[in-house]
């Protein structure tokens, strides 16, 4: 027997709504406990009934967010397979797509300006004229690369041509993730492993323990993807200013898929485990160091709505009255049972939003990074301080080489690779910058745009200063992985 499954998300989804009855509804966190399929408190059987549902939902929208960002078949998640199978239908016309995309933008970008609409003017409450230019960029670029118009030197694959297919890679990426992880959000099941790793992560890297879950994002889609995690998360209070900064410029990690064309590019394919393994590891050391320097430390510890976090406010999570798991469960309800097709509807419609500026970033910022990459000699130039580091870890004859390869990464996480490639250098030399990298986060072709786009409060001139501090710190750890992996 056939069953569609719509019918049946969508009557899960019915039940969901305003959030006001949480309160009465549900047992004390403290009375929850799990025995033999039941949930036991002091509330009566009619609480207890609707707190069960609302652990089936919890269940059930977990079990789809889980199934479809985290489980591979055949070595490749629902996800991977869902992007690379639209990305091969829309090959033919995803240039396109993102001309209708960036031309939407501008129109509604000046029409929020010279209009009275309110909606529009809503859309665009925080585009300053910058971002504007930008999306006129974007849209330019895009109509050049999409009808082969203007000079060679732009529409090379390797500038204009790769730029616009990244800005349509992300669309189709970010715009699926996007309306998928609006189950992961609000199925209790980020708030539910959170709590429980809190432990762990809180004294560590100072963060909540969902920051796990953005980094697990990261690297099984795309870093924009654990950016819009972490953007969402902000905007629900979960994050404090300074732990939302923290978890997008250091957890929003090269995905791992990624992995293997980076390693494909520097012709290294044999250390692509090693390469994974290396980079999971300095991340969290990495993490461990940052959160505790400029700028970093620095950043304010208030909710988006200005409310200041406090130590009896860490202290609460960090000894949960009831134990851990009742504190889990609670938070995972407590989600879930203000989840329905409004939420779902605003979440989609937020998700696409971010899509579309991201998109349009990608399509200007990226060209301008790439033209400078390409033509310009900017990155020898300010590469020629990091020769004598360089030849001082023992790389001799590939310093100069791999100096502008180190900083070339905060345009394109791939150009680094393309530097080293072909054999320019010996396979340590591009096992050590591969592996840099993945390690550096910041990089205009994607992250740094999704970063911009979000709701915490930074700027190009902060991101540079943060790809700068993170290359700096990461070149040791990059050292000791190297040299332990070519012993």
């Amino acid at each position: 027997m056939q069953m569609s499954f719509l019918p049946l998300i969508l009557s899960i989804l019915g039940k969901g709504g305003s959030c006001s009855h949480i309160n009465k509804d549900l047992p004390k966190l403290s009375n929850i406990n799990l025995k033999g399929g039941s949930i036991m408190g002091s509330e009566d059987h009619t609480k207890k009934s609707r707190t069960g549902a609302h652990i089936v939902r919890f269940i059930f929208f977990s079990l789809i967010g889980v199934l479809f960002f985290f489980i591979p078949f055949n070595g490749l998640t629902p996800m991977v397979l869902l992007v690379g199978w639209l990305k091969s239908v829309l090959a033919g016309v995803k240039n396109y797509l993102t001309l209708i995309i960036c031309l939407a933008l501008v129109i509604t970008f000046i029409l929020s300006k010279i209009t009275a609409i309110q909606a529009l003017k809503n859309y665009h409450k925080e585009d300053g004229w910058f971002k504007g230019i930008l999306y006129i960029l974007a849209l330019i670029f895009t109509i050049l690369v999409a009808f082969d118009l203007g000079p060679e030197w732009f529409l090379n694959g390797d500038v204009g041509g790769l730029a616009i297919g990244l800005a349509g890679t992300v669309l189709i990426t970010v715009s699926v993730c996007g309306l998928m992880v609006v189950f992961v959000l609000n199925s209790g099941l980020v708030e539910f492993l959170g709590a429980l790793i809190e432990p762990l992560m809180r004294p560590l890297f100072r963060l909540p323990g969902r920051a796990a879950v953005d980094c697990l994002a990261s690297f099984v889609s795309a870093p924009a993807v654990g950016v819009y995690f972490t953007d969402q998360a902000y905007q629900m209070k979960i994050y404090t200013e300074r732990e939302a900064f923290t978890v997008m410029t250091c957890w929003s990690v090269c995905s791992l898929g990624f992995f293997a064309v980076i390693c494909g590019i520097a012709g290294i394919d044999q250390y692509y485990g090693s390469m994974v393994l290396a980079s999971l590891i300095c991340c969290f050391v990495l993490s461990f160091l940052n959160i505790r320097i400029w700028p970093w430390r620095k950043r304010p510890v208030t909710y988006i709505d200005g409310t200041v976090q406090t130590r009896e406010m860490l202290e609460e999570r960090q000894k949960p009255e009831g134990g851990r798991f009742n504190l889990a469960i609670g938070d995972a309800v407590n989600r879930v049972s203000a989840f329905g097709m409004a939420k779902f509807v605003v979440g989609a419609k937020d998700a696409l939003a971010f899509t579309q500026k991201i998109v349009a970033y990608v399509a200007s910022i990226a060209s301008i990074a790439l033209v400078v990459c390409t033509y310009t000699p900017l990155f020898t130039w300010i590469g020629y301080p990091l020769i004598p580091l360089f030849k001082l870890l023992g790389f001799g004859a590939d310093a100069a080489v791999m100096a502008p390869a180190a900083l070339v990464g905060i345009s394109e996480i791939a150009m680094p690779a393309i530097l080293v490639s072909g054999g320019v250098v010996a396979e340590k030399s591009a096992f050590f910058i591969c592996l840099l990298s993945t390690l550096q986060i910041i990089f205009f072709t994607e992250s740094a745009n999704a970063m911009l786009e979000s709701n915490v409060k930074m700027n190009v001139g902060q991101l540079v200063v943060v790809f700068l501090l993170r290359t700096l710190t990461a070149l040791p750890l990059c050292w000791v992985a190297t040299t332990l992996v070519f012993m």
